[in-house]
């Protein structure tokens, strides 16, 4: 994408388009095609043409997901349900067998199946069951979660601020404790490989897989890391984006403009391919930044909330 600029359209989504706020620190793509986008002051939906901010008392949001139509909304203040049929949003209410709730701000959300598994600071992590109605928690030495992933093959793999990198079941069972390392920060994964950052002095890049175990050490403050394709990785940074070969570890800067605005030397978090081709970048001071060939979006749904 980087070596062929002018193939691609950039388009960005602000405050002043919307947005209720530039700090976008999470997005997510619904099964209607619709984009959410979780800000350090709110939550907002974007359906191509026009935005809807959902009024949450201006908390910061950290994570969403989907199961069965059913949005859920992970916020420093702990975790929130929004239905977007009728537009209620309500705060998330299920206690354990031990009557626990999620108080925790909650740093990452991962639906699978029926299940939604909730990573907090501070509680460890919760797999709920959508179905059920059952909430369970694990924290036993692992208090501190910093980010969930899944495989295409279903595995999934929990990173704790203090401890590493984990091997879950989908139930939150503990399979295994692939990597001992204080600091991962963030996760991506692509054909059994295993990416990861971590935040030191200075910050690491990590690859982790059946045969192999790697770190190289980067004069870059990282925020996030995106397997974009085989062999390819995108870093979001303090200064900017990097694309990274996933062999060799060499960076190249990712050069992004839009609407006659130099965005390479900004501050990016997270990143996503969605399945239309179009790469999404969540900017810490310029908002959401689109890079695709056209406008994909679907165009005949209604916003959630509007009729």
């Amino acid at each position: 994408i980087c070596n062929a600029a002018h193939d691609w359209h950039v388009h960005t989504l602000q405050q002043k388009d919307g947005l209720s706020s530039n700090n976008i620190k999470c997005m997510f793509k619904d099964s209607h095609g619709f984009m959410w986008f979780g800000t350090s002051n709110g939550l907002d939906i974007y359906d191509s043409s026009r935005i809807k901010s959902v009024n949450m008392g201006g908390v910061s949001i950290n994570s969403i997901a989907e199961v069965g139509g059913i949005m859920y909304i992970g916020t420093e203040q702990g975790l929130f349900i929004y239905d977007s049929s009728d537009g209620i949003l309500k705060p998330f209410e299920a206690r354990t067998s031990y009557l626990v709730t999620i108080s925790s701000p909650v740093t990452k959300l991962l639906a699978t199946g029926e299940l939604l598994m909730v990573g907090t600071y501070g509680q460890g992590f919760f797999v709920y069951d959508t179905v059920a109605g059952t909430l369970v928690q694990n924290s036993i030495g692992m208090p501190y979660i910093t980010d969930l992933v899944r495989a295409d093959d279903g595995s999934i793999y929990l990173s704790e601020e203090s401890t590493g990198i984990y091997d879950v079941s989908k139930r939150g069972d503990i399979k295994s404790h692939i990597l001992s390392r204080r600091g991962v920060s963030g996760m991506s994964i692509h054909d059994a490989e295993l990416y990861y950052i971590c935040r030191d002095e200075p910050d690491i890049i990590g690859l982790v897989s059946e045969t192999e175990k790697l770190e190289k050490q980067l004069t870059l403050s990282l925020n996030d890391i995106y397997c974009m394709s085989p062999g390819r990785l995108l870093l979001s940074t303090e200064t900017g984006l990097y694309e990274m070969d996933a062999k060799s570890f060499v960076l190249k800067p990712f050069i992004l403009t839009g609407h006659g605005e130099d965005l390479s030397q900004r501050s990016y978090g997270e990143a996503f391919l969605d399945e239309e081709g179009t790469l999404w970048v969540a900017s810490r001071t310029c908002g959401a930044v689109m890079i695709s060939e056209k406008n994909n979006f679907l165009r005949d749904y209604q916003l959630p909330g509007h009729h």
